[in-house]
């Protein structure tokens, strides 16, 4: 089994991240309710994948979690709650 952290890019991941999840929990009270709990949910999601793409053994197994985790990264980050932040 690989471990998830030996990736290169582990450390900008966590980043991103936690930065969605802080722009989620600065939403207006109203706005958390739908929209913040739909960024929490793809920030979990993508983490999720990302561990799992580095916990398994074959290389397709991988590519798909990596490419979920990618398309992940993608709706967040085209989100228009970015010009919130």
């Amino acid at each position: 089994m690989r471990n998830h952290k030996n990736r290169t890019f582990w450390d900008d991941l966590i980043k991103v991240l936690v930065r969605s999840y802080r722009l989620a929990t600065s939403l207006p009270a109203n706005d958390q309710l739908t929209h913040g709990a739909e960024i929490k949910r793809k920030t979990v999601r993508v983490r999720t994948k990302i561990v799992a793409a580095g916990s398994v053994e074959s290389a397709a197994d991988s590519g798909t979690a990596f490419e979920a985790a990618y398309q992940g990264l993608k709706e967040i980050a085209s989100s228009s709650l970015w010009n919130w932040a």
